[in-house]
């Protein structure tokens, strides 16, 4: 339709597997709860940063104050 715009087309950036939410673009889980190759941690919840991942990457937030 002419005046909307460019056109989206939609991608599956995330699916789900036995291991948690993975990311094939950045070959990455997203807080897995089984051990994988590499992880993605955004919050310190002990079933997303349990022991057994190859390599992980952990999300840090400013203190408040």
């Amino acid at each position: 339709m002419q005046g909307r715009g460019p056109a989206y087309h939609r991608v599956m950036v995330l699916r789900v597997t036995t291991h948690g939410f993975y990311c094939a673009a950045g070959d990455f889980h997203i807080d897995p709860w089984r051990p994988v190759a590499r992880a993605l941690i955004t919050h310190g919840h002990a079933d997303n940063a349990s022991d057994g991942h190859r390599a992980h990457l952990k999300a840090m937030l400013a203190p408040y104050g």
